[in-house]
């Protein structure tokens, strides 16, 4: 059995006697951000001039940064398979969420990844930059 975001409940019923379902998802997003950015950053890749460069343009004094990432394994057997008497339906899920979002200055990205170099003798705006992680299941 194999489903986009699977909702569990729609799985127990008559045609299913049991089944497990294993889900996972990544999201992430940016306001100056690309794709191919987070991804190579994500992965480990190397990030060139270029993409770094393209980042850099679409900056502002403020911005954002977000993912979320979850996992779920889930088990159900129906009524009629768990016990005799058919009144029994077996539902057990576990399931993990993590969320993270943040808020950067244009002076924080480029220091992270030009350096400090140009900011010689200069005072970096970070403005109002956070990040927070939450992950609970």
């Amino acid at each position: 059995m194999l489903a986009q975001n699977p909702d569990p409940y729609e799985y127990m019923q008559d045609s299913y006697r049991y089944g497990i379902i294993v889900h996972g998802d990544i999201e992430a997003g940016s306001g100056p951000i690309d794709n191919s950015f987070l991804h190579a950053y994500y992965l480990g890749k190397h990030i060139d001039n270029s993409m770094k460069d393209r980042v850099r343009d679409r900056l502002s004094s403020s911005n954002r940064i977000g993912g979320d990432a979850e996992g779920s394994l889930y088990f159900f057997q129906g009524a009629d398979s768990s016990f005799s008497n058919g009144k029994l339906d077996i539902f057990v899920g576990l399931k993990n969420r993590a969320h993270m979002d943040g808020l950067f200055s244009e002076d924080l990205f480029n220091v992270y990844f030009y350096g400090n170099k140009s900011f010689e003798n200069k005072t970096i705006e970070t403005g109002k930059s956070n990040f927070s992680f939450y992950e609970y299941q």
